[in-house]
């Protein structure tokens, strides 16, 4: 069944948020329209199918954001986040939005998350799209910290029943405040290795160490 999607509202972008304004040709504003860095951790050329899913994830989005797409033709995946994250910086981006070119995307689904995260009142927010680790599974690509293992575990996710604070959540569909990345030290994304006291050698992968990253530095998620 397919959900009905909200019109977005024309937004001026401020320091403290996002404020509606008047677009009647005479008026007088201040401030300007946000502006949006399409991550696109690509590896070489897209998939077709993920070319027409990016189309329809970014519907609704044109003359009330200003859209920059990104690519980065790194192999590493920690690499090329980093550099989309970097080059959004010197853009003066607000925003980055991550799209894996693995996956496929609702329609509208940017500037969905946008209007819900103009409805916020923190400064700093990362926000992700619940999605599958595979197609045909039915694991969330969604985990909380648990201290006493140090570690983390996979969350039971109800869908479609509004924003919930999680741990951490996959990178493949992320918009991401550009002060997160002023607030964290570089490198934000990279692998991990560690001798864990009862699993062994473990690896965290990138999207993880930059979600837990967040976690200790009080950045809601």
């Amino acid at each position: 069944m397919s959900k009905a999607i909200e019109k977005p509202v024309k937004q001026l972008w401020t320091p403290r948020g996002a404020k509606e304004i008047n677009v009647a040709p005479k008026s007088k504003t201040v401030g300007r329209l946000p502006r949006v860095v399409v991550g696109l951790p690509s590896r070489g050329t897209m998939p077709a199918a993920f070319v027409q899913a990016m189309d329809v994830a970014l519907q609704g989005v044109g003359g009330l954001y200003l859209i920059r797409k990104v690519y980065a033709e790194r192999n590493i995946p920690d690499d090329a986040r980093n550099e989309i994250a970097k080059t959004a910086l010197e853009q003066e981006a607000d925003f980055v939005f991550f799209m894996d070119t693995d996956m496929t995307f609702p329609v509208g689904c940017l500037p969905q998350m946008l209007n819900t995260r103009f409805s916020l009142e923190n400064d700093l927010t990362v926000m992700g799209g619940v999605y599958c680790r595979q197609a045909g599974e039915h694991n969330w690509h969604v985990y909380e910290w648990i201290k006493e293992d140090d570690g983390w575990r996979s969350m039971a996710f109800p869908l479609y029943s509004g924003l919930k604070k999680v741990d951490a959540i996959g990178t493949g569909c992320m918009l991401i405040d550009m002060g997160v990345f002023r607030e964290l030290k570089y490198p934000w994304f990279e692998y991990r290795y560690r001798d864990h006291e009862t699993r062994g050698w473990e690896r965290m992968s990138e999207d993880m160490v930059f979600c837990k990253k967040c976690m200790d530095a009080g950045i809601r998620m």
